[in-house]
């Protein structure tokens, strides 16, 4: 089975909550006995770069296996890890309907069938935000990440008025985007201890395994690591410093599904909680779900912004019930794309 075309469909995915538009890059690729598969990234290229993009990506692609999974990492795709990802996701997609079984059943078996996720809070006023917390927490949704802003002063009264606003059930972490230099890091650790906050994600602006480590030895809160985890190699060198209490999986910036999985197995070995940060549409979303689903490791929330997405461009979409996404049961992603809605709405 090969691949026979493939098309890009570049969309804005505006969200009712937790920042700005998100900007996606959906791949469908077609085969040569006619089945056809879904990816999902976020877009690594400018509208106008697309229609040469997409014919150098034809190029590469067309005539090749659909099982080269392995063989896709190392192509060095134009568009990087992004668009590695977006295409392997269908490639997956496609074997799944081939076999007519959902992803999580070729990854390892169905270990769980629902998956606790996590959503982002925005950067907002302390009022609007604190009213969202308590909306979302009446809703299931406990698992909460806040963006910091960079002043620890202001983190602290944030992640203060935020954890009384939710409740005791409500786990509050805090992403502060490789912003803070190592003495700054040593002091919001200090306050976050006092205020029982989850877990401070990718504190460090000059972050890297070693850098990690010694601020981990520096305080009883639980590190995170998202941003600095590219490949399987920068895993295991925070694993093996001992650097954070959670390794964080982004699809795309991993490569997809099959470079997750190596990472994850990493993971594993080490005993570290693990979870995956999903794509914007339920595209990706879904590829998180299978991947949560057939891997016992993954036993943190996982991030997704798609709760967050004020429209969809699934014809059914995802189900989610206090706190936990269910995973789709169709074949491949399981999910189905509204092709009409999204030839109206691609904005590239």
């Amino acid at each position: 089975m090969q691949i026979r075309d493939l098309e890009l469909f570049a969309i804005e995915v505006p969200r009712s909550f937790a920042g700005a538009t998100d900007t996606a890059l959906l791949v469908q690729v077609e085969t040569d006995d006619g089945l056809t598969g879904w990816g999902e990234a976020r877009s690594p290229w400018r509208r106008e770069q697309l229609p040469a993009r997409l014919a150098a990506l034809r190029q590469v692609l067309v005539g090749r296996s659909v099982f080269m999974i392995e063989e896709l990492a190392r192509l060095r795709l134009p568009g990087g890890a992004a668009l590695t990802c977006a295409v392997e996701m269908a490639l997956w997609d496609i074997i799944g309907r081939a076999a007519g079984e959902p992803i999580c059943h070729l990854l390892g078996g169905l270990y769980r069938d629902r998956v606790p996720v996590a959503v982002r809070l925005p950067l907002a006023d302390n009022d609007s935000t604190t009213s969202l917390v308590r909306e979302l927490a009446d809703q299931g949704l406990h698992c909460q990440m806040l963006v910091a802003g960079g002043d620890v002063a202001d983190d602290v009264i944030a992640c203060a008025a935020l954890i009384e606003a939710a409740g005791e059930r409500t786990q509050l972490s805090l992403d502060a985007e490789c912003r803070l230099t190592a003495g700054a890091a040593r002091q919001l650790c200090a306050r976050l201890e006092e205020l029982g906050i989850t877990c401070l994600v990718d504190p460090l602006a000059q972050q890297s395994a070693d850098t990690l480590a010694t601020l981990s030895r520096q305080t009883s809160l639980a590190l995170g690591c998202a941003a600095t985890i590219r490949s399987p190699a920068d895993v295991l060198d925070v694993v093996r410093e001992r650097a954070v209490g959670q390794v964080t999986l982004t699809l795309d910036q991993l490569g997809g599904i099959w470079q997750a999985q190596k990472c994850a197995a990493i993971t594993a070995a080490a005993g570290t909680p693990t979870a995956i940060r999903a794509t914007a549409t339920g595209v990706g979303t879904a590829a998180m779900l299978h991947l949560a689903a057939a891997l016992p490791i993954i036993s943190a929330a996982n991030e997704t912004t798609y709760l967050a997405a004020a429209d969809d461009w699934l014809s059914e979409p995802l189900t989610t019930a206090d706190g936990v996404m269910n995973v789709p049961r169709g074949p491949g992603l399981g999910v189905e794309v509204d092709r009409d809605r999204l030839e109206a709405e691609r904005v590239a």
